[in-house]
């Protein structure tokens, strides 16, 4: 398994106040994914290595918003208030949930290209075998113009040079 960090060991690793982290996780709930970012075990909250990625990864937006600027005074009730409704917290929020928005679309992405030639070869044995009206009208134009290009039994040179024999 994965290493698990708690939340101190998260601001250590991140060089993110512990405060601050507290008060992203308490305000943004939607932007850390259980089991993916997150595992709690027996009431404790114990950060993946994608969790402290994610984390590493605000850093950048976090010098712009009042969550570095307090560090640990974040998760006091006031400054929570404050910046949940500010527009420094909408930043943050919109940051994160693009990094979110960003790596589940690569995962999309390389998910797709793997199941892509398996899929397709899928769908072309259907449609040759269990073809839609339309999808049969397709086939059968496709087959005719493939058949078109075939040489006739007489004419052995009827391809052009690059799909014939070499000359």
């Amino acid at each position: 398994m994965n290493q698990l960090y708690t939340t101190p060991e998260a601001a250590k690793e991140t060089g993110i106040p512990e405060g601050t982290i507290r008060a992203w996780l308490s305000r943004y709930p939607e932007a850390f994914i259980s089991d993916v970012h997150l595992v709690i075990e027996n009431g404790k909250k114990f950060w993946t290595e994608k969790g402290i990625e994610l984390l590493q990864s605000r850093r950048a937006t976090e010098n712009a918003t009042p969550l570095a600027a307090n560090s640990d005074a974040v998760a006091t009730e006031d400054v929570t208030d404050n910046a949940a409704t500010s527009d420094a917290g909408q930043s943050l929020h919109d940051a994160m949930l693009n990094a979110f928005l960003g790596q589940v679309s690569r995962e999309m992405a390389a998910a797709f290209c793997q199941q892509l030639p398996g899929r397709t070869l899928q769908e072309i044995h259907r449609m040759l075998h269990s073809p839609l009206q339309q999808e049969r009208e397709t086939v059968t134009q496709s087959l005719q113009e493939a058949m078109q290009l075939l040489p006739s039994p007489g004419k052995r040179n009827a391809l052009p040079p690059a799909m014939g024999e070499a000359q």
